[in-house]
């Protein structure tokens, strides 16, 4: 059977299929429902009779670019756990990296009726917006970035973000590593702490290498974690958390 990011195809297909039915309890305004419903049976089918690589690299494809624009709505589930279900639903997605990837910073209306949606859930605790966080699954695709002065001279910057590429590219030759694609500026548009860089998207385990090829820089994940280099194999190495607090998605309000 093949695999993506470390995930069995069959179990991907699952992961859209659970994904799909749970949507469909939430009660969603039509264009939420309308959005969803490109995830349909051929699609999902494409991806479990994948015959090759390739093949699964665009059926996924596929699948991601609608996850890619509903992430808020999974994470606001996820944090409330709604039906017991949103948090693993939301996690089995995210270990194959359905919510990474480049999107555009246009609000559409997708984006406020996910808002308008969200603002009708219970309001959560910071302890449950913070563990939501904090015990995602470690092998999905994330946005991370080397911290550092992007005012900088562009000759010092590019020479970083080429030697950052060289770190990563023994990661990227394995095909479904994450986007390729490296960027200058903001980690995440909606970090009041406003954290800028060289920013990438890529697993865990990459992003640890680059901590460990420049231990005189921050690396910080999208959600204010700062990864520690790899020591071995310990699992102590995972992440520390910075002093920023999570944000959770818009519209869901935490309980003050």
């Amino acid at each position: 059977m093949l695999t993506y990011q470390g995930v069995p195809q069959d179990k991907i297909a699952d992961s859209v299929l659970q994904a799909r039915a749970f949507v469909e309890t939430l009660g969603c305004d039509p264009i939420i429902t309308g959005h969803m419903a490109q995830l349909t049976d051929d699609v999902i089918a494409a991806i479990r009779d994948a015959a090759t690589h390739k093949d699964l690299v665009a059926a996924v494809a596929e699948v991601k670019s609608v996850f890619l624009f509903s992430g808020d709505l999974f994470a606001g589930h996820a944090i409330v756990n709604t039906g017991g279900q949103g948090t693993k639903v939301t996690y089995d997605l995210s270990a194959w990296g359905a919510f990474s990837g480049a999107r555009h910073l246009v609000l559409t209306p997708l984006d406020v009726a996910i808002e308008q949606h969200l603002k009708t859930l219970p309001s959560p605790t910071m302890e449950q917006v913070n563990a939501t966080f904090q015990n995602k699954p470690d092998q999905y695709i994330s946005r991370y970035a080397l911290v550092c002065d992007t005012s900088s001279k562009r000759e010092a910057l590019m020479n970083k973000v080429n030697a950052i590429a060289a770190v990563l590219q023994p990661f990227w030759d394995k095909g479904d590593e994450g986007s390729m694609r490296m960027m200058i500026g903001m980690l995440n548009h909606n970090d009041p702490d406003d954290h800028r860089g060289i920013v990438f998207e890529t697993s865990l385990e990459a992003a640890r290498a680059v901590a460990k090829a420049f231990p005189q820089d921050v690396i910080r994940h999208v959600e204010g974690w700062i990864v520690t280099p790899d020591a071995g194999d310990a699992p102590a190495a995972k992440t520390q958390p910075s002093t920023a607090t999570p944000r959770p998605p818009r519209g869901l309000k935490p309980k003050p």
